[in-house]
């Protein structure tokens, strides 16, 4: 059996920390999403996909200087291709539906 360095143990405790975090922002994404109010959704499908994204991404970057402001600028950027990845599967749900 080979014995983990202390490097090692830090290492792996901060990746598992970076997974629990991106989780975290993943969730809140999914949240922000989900809550939206229909009348919002309706005032903002007025707008083009590309700027109902980018509403997103500033929603979710809000959210994550909120609840971490010293948050990295790398998880952000991070966190907020999750979120463009939420959003472009609720656009396209939602054209579906409209279809």
């Amino acid at each position: 059996m080979k014995m983990l360095s202390n490097l090692d143990i830090v290492a792996n405790s901060a990746a598992h920390g970076a997974r629990q975090l991106a989780d975290h922002y993943e969730s809140l994404a999914e949240n922000a999403a989900g809550k939206m109010k229909a009348h919002e959704i309706n005032k903002k499908a007025k707008l083009s996909k590309k700027d109902l994204t980018n509403a997103a991404k500033e929603e979710l970057l809000a959210c994550c200087r909120r609840y971490n402001p010293t948050s990295d600028v790398d998880f952000v950027l991070y966190a907020k291709g999750a979120m463009e990845q939420k959003m472009r599967q609720t656009i396209y749900a939602k054209d579906r539906v409209g279809s």
